[in-house]
């Protein structure tokens, strides 16, 4: 009897302690930042679909960046761009 008595408060004690130490794991985990690809990206929220008049401009032309941007830009001013809602549910 003797033997089951210290073998039960061996694992009480043992179940406390690892109890102790998996609420201190868990209050870490919740002060990490998340990694790049763990980030969610919401897909759905706030995407313009703009019309630029892109006629005269080649194929090469439009892969720079700041091309697409000044585009993007001229058709936002003339009202050429509007909110859409995509179909995508994640």
């Amino acid at each position: 009897m003797k033997h089951l008595r210290k073998l039960a408060g061996i694992s009480i004690l043992m179940t406390l302690i690892f109890m102790v130490i998996a609420i201190f794991q868990f209050q870490t985990k919740e002060e990490q930042e998340l990694l790049p690809d763990q980030i969610t990206y919401y897909l759905q929220d706030d995407w313009s679909v703009a019309l630029p008049d892109a006629s005269e401009l080649s194929a090469a032309d439009l892969q720079h960046p700041q091309t697409v941007t000044a585009l993007y830009a001229s058709a936002q001013a003339a009202g050429r761009c509007h909110k859409t809602k995509l179909p995508y549910t994640g």
